[in-house]
C-alpha cells in the first residue's frame, strides 16, 4: 500500500507540474520568475537540511525531492515562455535573506533538524504574496485544477509518510496540506463572492 500511494502521489505531482507548465507555455498564466525562484530556494533548502538530518534518506523525503524537480521545471518553463522579469520585490529580498541566515545557522551549529524546521517556516512565508494578491484584488487569481491536484497529492502521500514515521517528513506534508487548503478556501470564497456580485465572473480553472 505504501508503494502504491507513493507512486500515485508522484504521478499526481508530475501531472500537476505538466499542467502548470502547459498553462505557462500557452500564455494562460504568467507567473513571475522572481516568485518561483524564491519558492525554489525554500524547497531546495528544505530538502538539503532534511537529507542532512536523516543520513540522505531520499525515500522518506520523496515528496520534498519531487517538489524540487517540480519547482525547477516551472522556473525553466517561465524562462522559456513566461514572464522573465527577475526584479525582486522587497518581500522576496527579505525571503532570500532569511534563507541565507538559515543556511548560515545550519553551517555554524550543525543542527540540520532545526534548520529544516526553519525552512518549513520559510516555505510557508512564500505563500504570502499570492494570498495578499487575492485579498488585495478581492478575486481568485489562481487555478482550481492545479491547486486541487496539489492538495490531492498531499492527501495521497499522507499514508506512506505517516507509516514511515519520519517527523520532518510529516511536518513537511502537513505544512503543505494546511497551506494548500488555505489557498483553496480563499479561492472558493472569492469565486462565490464573484458569483453573488451583479457583474458576471468566470471561474479560474
Amino acid at each position: 500500500m505504501n508503494e502504491v500511494c507513493t507512486v500515485l502521489a508522484i504521478l499526481c505531482l508530475i501531472s500537476t507540474t505538466c499542467l502548470y507548465c502547459y498553462k505557462i507555455w500557452t500564455g494562460k498564466i504568467q507567473p513571475t520568475l522572481s516568485t518561483w525562484i524564491t519558492f525554489l530556494t525554500g524547497v531546495v533548502l528544505s530538502l538539503v537540511t532534511f537529507l542532512l538530518a536523516n543520513s540522505w534518506n531520499f525515500k522518506s523525503g520523496f515528496l520534498n525531492t519531487i517538489d524540487v524537480f517540480m519547482t525547477s521545471a516551472i522556473v525553466v518553463a517561465i524562462l522559456t515562455r513566461g514572464k522573465r522579469e527577475t526584479r525582486f520585490r522587497p518581500f522576496e529580498k527579505w525571503y532570500l535573506a532569511v534563507a541565507v541566515l538559515i543556511t548560515a545557522y545550519g553551517f555554524i551549529t550543525g543542527n540540520a533538524w532545526n534548520s529544516n524546521l526553519f525552512a518549513q517556516g520559510l516555505i510557508t512565508l512564500g505563500y504570502i504574496p499570492m494570498i495578499l494578491t487575492m485579498v488585495t484584488e478581492k478575486r481568485n487569481t489562481e487555478s482550481f485544477v492545479t491547486w486541487s491536484m496539489t492538495d490531492v497529492t498531499c492527501l495521497i502521500a499522507l499514508y506512506p509518510v505517516w507509516m514511515d514515521g519520519n517527523v520532518l517528513a510529516i511536518v513537511y506534508l502537513f505544512r503543505g496540506i494546511f497551506m494548500v487548503s488555505l489557498v483553496l478556501v480563499l479561492m472558493a470564497y472569492y469565486e462565490l463572492r464573484a458569483k453573488r456580485a451583479p457583474v458576471h465572473h468566470t471561474m479560474t480553472v
